[in-house]
């Protein structure tokens, strides 16, 4: 309530202002909600695809509980079954087959279920999260050699270090993996930061 008082009060001082430099009612309409949509999804913008402050991404989360999206990702990062449960359980019956696909997929391989994750990853409508999901599943599931050579095909990025991290943890490598899992956080940004860093400290990754 707050932030919307705060964001009330600064929208009529910028329309004051645009007042008296002469500006016409129309722009000055325009110019305005130009202002609010940027006060209303710039915070969630840079939390989700920019910020590394784990603490604050948390707070973001924590405060959006109502978004099952972003509870899955909040439950599944801090290991809350039921949260996990429910918020899943929420976006498929919200959304079609194609839309909930990256997210049973993520609850599989947060399960390490991964005959029912090869179920759902061809669903993926987005091609790099698809193949990022295939490869991890192939590291688990597939030929050594086959594994390599997937992780490989991925862009260089942080898709790729975090394939390695799983790729050198399976096959028993502390020390290569810990290294790819703090190339990969050096990477990436937002959410999937967030995801990531989580991840590794539980896995004793990365230290705190």
């Amino acid at each position: 309530m707050a932030r919307f008082i705060t964001l009330i009060f600064f929208s009529f001082l910028f329309i004051f202002i645009l007042s008296l430099i002469g500006l016409r009612p129309i722009h000055i309409m325009i110019l305005t909600f130009i202002l609010l949509l940027i006060s209303l999804y710039l915070p969630t913008l840079y939390y989700v695809y920019f910020s590394r402050d784990v603490d604050k991404i948390n707070q973001f989360l924590l405060k959006r509980q109502h978004s099952p999206s972003f509870k899955l990702l909040y439950s599944l990062a801090n290991n809350d079954d039921i949260g996990i449960e429910e918020a899943l359980d929420t976006l498929i019956h919200r959304q079609n087959k194609q839309n909930t696909a990256i997210y049973e997929t993520l609850y599989y391989v947060y399960k390490k279920d991964f005959s029912r994750a090869e179920q759902t990853v061809k669903q993926i409508n987005h091609k790099l999260y698809r193949t990022y999901y295939e490869v991890l599943i192939i590291i688990h599931t597939g030929d050594k050699n086959d594994a390599h050579a997937a992780i490989e095909s991925v862009p260089n990025g942080w898709m790729k270090d975090a394939l390695y991290t799983e790729w050198y943890q399976s096959h028993n490598e502390p020390l290569k993996a810990r290294e790819h899992a703090q190339a990969a956080l050096h990477k990436v940004k937002g959410l999937n930061y967030y995801l990531l860093y989580k991840t590794y400290v539980k896995e004793g990754l990365y230290a705190l």
